[in-house]
């Protein structure tokens, strides 16, 4: 009477499949396995309940260009903008939930806990912030990294009137810097005003005295002048990677 007849493990009740085993190998919030066993003396059985998720969450972001606290459309990652980023995080996990995410310079780690998640929005400022991200569901699965680049920059190149000296005269020059996006174009063509007053004045080449104005092609210039005397000229427009614009600006150099 000790040797059992009939045994079975499924997901129905009393179950005779003849299985002592069994792999359960779909996700799934809620699944009961039931156990029979049976001899000439009686029956008995037991179940167990468990949740199973082998599935990666999803990591799911937003950026949005945000102009004086007014949402003013999508930002994209990597690229410049000349607003503010707000930046927010929607991680998804139907099945055991979100347990954490995180963040760190490197896709590679070390890995630090986000606190910037759901309705917690991050908003960037003028720079470029860089950085990997990631999520952790209750199951301890991990999704895919996101490498996010949030790049601002709202301000037009600087406009720098450089002076130095040669064996000919004085040395004019127009430069444009920019610290952030970085300069992307400027204008070295066309005309540019040039106006000189003094003594034995001139500029690559003829000496005019008095007041001059003309129109002259040029980037850089080259004057000299006897003292009391003054040369000014413009220069023209410029560009940075973000899309903001210098118009132009003027230069002087007086009583040398």
């Amino acid at each position: 009477s000790g040797t059992v007849t009939t045994k079975g493990l499924a997901t129905t009740k009393s179950s005779t499949n003849g299985k002592t085993s069994v792999v359960h190998s779909t996700d799934t919030s809620s699944v009961t396995y039931y156990g029979y066993v049976a001899n000439a003396a009686g029956s008995n059985s037991c179940s167990t309940t468990f949740k199973r998720d082998a599935t990666k969450p999803v990591f799911n972001y937003e950026l949005r260009k945000i102009y004086y606290g007014t949402d003013v459309g999508p930002a994209y990652n990597d690229q410049w903008s000349q607003n503010e980023i707000a930046r927010k995080f929607n991680p998804t996990d139907n099945l055991s939930g979100i347990a954490k995410t995180e963040w760190a310079n490197s896709c590679n780690g070390p890995w630090n806990t986000e606190t910037y998640v759901g309705d917690n929005v991050f908003l960037m400022g003028q720079g470029v912030n860089d950085a990997c991200f990631r999520t952790i569901d209750n199951a301890g699965n991990i999704s895919s990294n996101v490498h996010i680049i949030m790049r601002v920059d709202w301000e037009a190149p600087r406009g720098i009137c450089e002076f130095t000296n040669n064996s000919d005269g004085k040395f004019g020059a127009c430069k444009y810097e920019d610290d952030i996006s970085g300069v992307s174009w400027f204008n070295t063509g066309g005309t540019y005003y040039y106006r000189w007053f003094g003594s034995s004045c001139g500029y690559n080449g003829p000496h005019p005295t008095d007041v001059h104005d003309t129109w002259n092609y040029g980037y850089n210039l080259i004057f000299w002048c006897n003292s009391p005397s003054s040369v000014s000229y413009t220069c023209k427009d410029a560009g940075d990677n973000a899309g903001n614009y210098n118009g132009g600006f003027e230069c002087g150099y007086y009583d040398w």
